[in-house]
């Protein structure tokens, strides 16, 4: 309702200010079509300030619309002269508005909109598909459906999830729903009906995630010369894991299948970045740029190329023990949903990946992780270890997804003076919780940069560039034996009861292989 308003004040507007202008030597029709614009733009503003969405996104809106309406007043000011030619443009400007300009204005408002209080405490939901819904079996997509349809309900409906072993998960049950129009104001009440149904299973919100890194000072440089990279000096994390040991025992160590995979799901990452593309590999052509550079940022703390001399250095002193590839999850604007995460996880797991890094999330519940669970579900089945970022928030992880799904590692953050770092979101009620430095962390960035940055988003590709190390020497460890090996070895104190132990990489790789 409040989208046909929008659109149907807005366009009496538009009438109202060129017809103002037409008429301005006819003091009465003038009088009355300056007023049709006013009342009609504050419908408009009201209709749109009430509609379901973000603030910010409702000022680029109304930003738009105005521009718009003062593009318009401006040519038709210039063709006023002639009645023929002005109502001529009038017919033209209407049917392009109903053509094209109506449709774009809808799908901006839903593009912004945001679900109801009644839906917990979501972040916020894909304007394309709001639903991710299981069904009973997947043949009840029909039954679905024509459901839909019968409430009038305008919804469209496709298959959730590509994966190549349907026989070994039930993702292929998933469906998303997109709902447009008057739908989108009853989401939580169609939410409740749906779950209702006697062939649905579970239905949750497909969830936007997102990524947030802080740009940081470099940490004032440690004095370290265990490789000849140029920039390890201002590793400074390297010192308090011990990976100048590290380096030294995998120097004396040849992997029994060569090096494990890492996939990095994030925003893409610059395969030809000087201290990767040795060590990259694409399984997609389309993942390997980063316009954004958080992937590129995280592949390079999980496996930037060691003793090349050229900018950091990984955990790993030479390329036979890691690869790292990429699957773009996020847009070029950063962007990402559940759906589109979960599809980078399954596309990982049946490319054979030994470790799946993701440094990302968002607020979520328990009541709405089915879907996650079942995606690591099948990454593990496909040996697979994945490992999440516990989030930025200084809160309880059990309140974040993925961190919060079953099977997960989740990863908090350590500041330098080995605390934990003040945004770090907590782990100790998690399955399976650890620590890593996250706080001014160098690595890679696009185009051969390089840039310090902070967060769990940090941490956790330094697990799982251990990780990886790890499954290169021991290919079938799975995740619960590679915790254990991380928190028994880990380093405990008070400052980390909250976080989890924090790695220690040589005490680990030392346990595995002796």
């Amino acid at each position: 309702m409040v989208l046909s308003i929008y659109s149907i004040a807005y366009l009496l507007s538009l009438t109202g200010l060129v017809l103002w202008f037409f008429f301005q030597k006819d003091r009465k029709l003038s009088k009355l079509m300056s007023t049709l614009f006013l009342g009609s733009f504050v419908v408009y503003a009201f209709s749109l300030a009430f509609s379901p969405g973000e603030f910010g996104g409702k000022l680029w809106i109304l930003f738009r619309d105005l521009m718009v309406l003062g593009a318009a007043s401006q040519i038709f000011i210039w063709v006023g002269r002639s009645k023929w030619t002005f109502f001529a443009l009038l017919f033209m400007t209407y049917g392009s508005y109903f053509a094209f300009y109506q449709d774009y204005q809808k799908s901006s408002l839903e593009s912004i909109a945001i679900p109801s209080e009644t839906l917990d405490n979501a972040v916020g939901f894909d304007n394309k598909a709001e639903f991710l819904v299981e069904l009973r079996d997947k043949n009840d997509i029909d039954r679905l459906r024509d459901y839909l349809e019968n409430q009038k309900w305008n919804a469209r409906i496709k298959q959730a999830f590509e994966l190549e072993d349907q026989n070994n998960s039930n993702l292929d049950e998933y469906v998303s729903i997109d709902f447009s129009g008057n739908a989108l104001d009853q989401l939580s009440k169609i939410q409740t009906e749906i779950n209702n149904l006697d062939f649905v299973i579970h239905s949750e919100i497909n969830e936007l995630i997102k990524f947030s890194p802080d740009e940081s000072e470099i940490e004032p440089k440690r004095k370290m010369d265990f490789s000849n990279d140029p920039e390890l000096q201002g590793q400074w994390a390297y010192d308090p894991m011990d990976i100048e040991k590290v380096h030294q025992l995998l120097a004396k160590i040849t992997p029994p299948k060569g090096p494990a995979n890492i996939a990095i799901i994030d925003t893409g990452v610059d395969a030809s970045h000087e201290d990767l593309k040795d060590v990259y590999y694409s399984i997609d052509s389309n993942s390997d740029k980063d316009a954004m550079g958080h992937g590129t940022h995280c592949a390079g703390i999980a496996a930037a190329v060691s003793n090349n001399g050229l900018g950091v250095s990984s955990m790993s002193p030479t390329n036979k023990f890691i690869r790292v590839t990429s699957i773009k999850v996020f847009g070029n604007f950063g962007g990402a949903t559940q759906e589109a995460v979960i599809n980078g996880m399954l596309k990982a797991a049946d490319a054979g990946v030994a470790v799946i890094s993701m440094s990302l999330g968002g607020i979520s519940s328990d009541a709405r992780q089915k879907a996650y669970n079942d995606a690591v579900k099948y990454c593990n089945k496909k040996n697979a270890i994945v490992v999440v970022a516990a989030g930025n928030s200084n809160t309880d992880a059990k309140n974040y997804s993925p961190a919060n799904s079953k099977g997960v590692i989740a990863v908090g953050a350590i500041a330098p003076g080995l605390v934990k770092a003040n945004y770090s979101n907590t782990v100790d009620n998690l399955q399976m919780g650890i620590s890593a430095p996250g706080s001014n962390i160098l690595s890679t960035y696009p185009k051969s940069t390089y840039k310090s940055l902070n967060g769990t988003s940090m941490a956790c590709p330094q697990v799982a560039g251990l990780l990886g190390i790890m499954k290169s020497l021991q290919p079938d460890l799975n995740t619960k034996e590679a915790y254990k090996l991380l928190k028994t070895t880990g380093k405990k104190g008070t400052e980390f009861e909250k976080v989890g132990s924090m790695i220690q990489p040589f005490n680990v790789i030392k346990s595995i292989v002796d």
